[in-house]
């Protein structure tokens, strides 16, 4: 048996050792280990590789959960790394919820990040009959961040976070003072059980998601890889309702659909429901809000917005001809990381210039000036 275990071991040293035998995404994915303070042994985990195998056999539906939160990863990345969050807790949230604002569990957990409404209000999230806090994509993501910060005072380790999220901090406090220790591979150890195998799948979900989406080559042989640029993207902005208005009366005032404006703001539980009193944020797509500016102060609206949607054969250089931009300007706007450009990827182009009479917008609600007042951007 000594004789067994010193071969396994000598083995998964010269695997560490020479990463070129093991995968091209060898430190990449050590990388990701380490940023939970993972040990480096755990990448031979055998049930996480099998995990990995057939998420990757299913990547429709990875994809499809970075599609949802296409509009709130960049938002949400930019948050957590402003509060040194490692990213991998993005796919936390992709684990939690598919990053869609109103799934809710059976256990009545909602949102992005799966609140309980104890916790949610315990960590200042509001619930009551005009909201439901735990839909915002950015007040909920501070809950969490302040949350997954609190876990990390009280056991230091990253990983530790993770599961304690998923099954309580007196469930992994109990499960390392029974194993006698907390390195990942002894508290997933499918023959001692010490935390629940709910939380055994979920750690190891968190790292294959996180590890799937740092893959460039699986990027590209899906055609995801400007999945890379979503960097710090503006892609909301922040206006107000006052107690006399409902998001379907901004709705109108904005010329869109009060259905596509819920799609942001499922925090807000009704389109006729107004705030009992005072004001009440909403988010409105980067798009849109040119309209609310006019409307707001049109002396100020000093540059225009356009979201460009790319097409077959479009290249950055297409780009920067069509609308005379600059390379800087478009990749300030879009935090891109590099020229990859991808089908149906949006692109915030800045025109300065001042509103073309032939862009007029059609006739605004005259009391939108009264409804929505102290723009803030995210």
């Amino acid at each position: 048996m000594f004789k067994k275990m010193l071969l396994f071991f000598l083995f998964a040293n010269q695997l560490l050792s020479e990463p070129i035998f093991v995968d091209e995404n060898y430190n990449q994915d050590l990388k990701i280990l380490r940023s939970l303070d993972i040990e480096d042994s755990f990448i031979l985990d055998e049930m996480s590789i099998k995990l990995k195998n057939r998420i990757d056999n299913k990547s429709r539906y990875f994809f499809k959960s970075l599609k949802n939160g296409g509009v709130f990863v960049p938002i949400l990345r930019k948050m957590l790394e402003d509060e040194g969050i490692p990213e991998v807790f993005l796919y936390m949230a992709m684990a939690e919820s598919n990053f869609s604002l109103r799934a809710v569990s059976t256990a009545k957990a909602d949102g992005l990040w799966q609140f309980m409404s104890y916790t949610a209000k315990r960590f200042g999230l509001k619930i009551n009959s005009f909201v439901d806090e735990r839909r915002d994509p950015i007040l909920s993501t501070q809950a969490a961040i302040k949350y997954l910060q609190y876990l990390h005072n009280m056991f230091g380790k990253w990983y530790l976070v993770a599961m304690a999220y998923n099954c309580g901090e007196g469930r992994v406090k109990r499960a390392i003072k029974k194993a006698g220790g907390d390195e990942l591979s002894l508290l997933v150890d499918e023959r001692g059980k010490y935390i629940p195998k709910e939380t055994r799948v979920y750690i190891r979900r968190i790292i294959s998601l996180a590890q799937m989406a740092g893959n460039h080559n699986f990027l590209a042989q899906n055609d995801m890889v400007f999945l890379l640029n979503r960097g710090t993207t503006k892609t909301l902005k922040k206006v107000y309702l006052w107690g006399n208005t409902s998001l379907e009366d901004m709705a109108v005032s904005l010329g869109s659909d009060a259905k596509e404006l819920h799609i942001f703001n499922r925090h807000i539980k009704s389109l006729k429901k107004k705030p009992h009193k005072g004001r009440y944020h909403v988010y409105v797509p980067y798009q849109n809000f040119e309209r609310v500016e006019y409307n707001f102060n049109q002396s100020k609206l000093d540059k225009n917005f356009i979201i460009h949607t790319v097409s077959t054969g479009d290249t950055v250089e297409d780009i920067m001809r069509k609308y005379g931009v600059s390379y800087e300007q478009i990749q300030k706007m879009n935090d891109l990381q590099n020229r990859f450009l991808s089908i149906s990827q949006k692109l915030i182009i800045p025109i300065e210039q001042s509103k073309p009479e032939t862009q007029e917008p059609k006739k605004q609600n005259p009391t939108l000036r009264e409804f929505i007042k102290n723009k803030n951007s995210l």
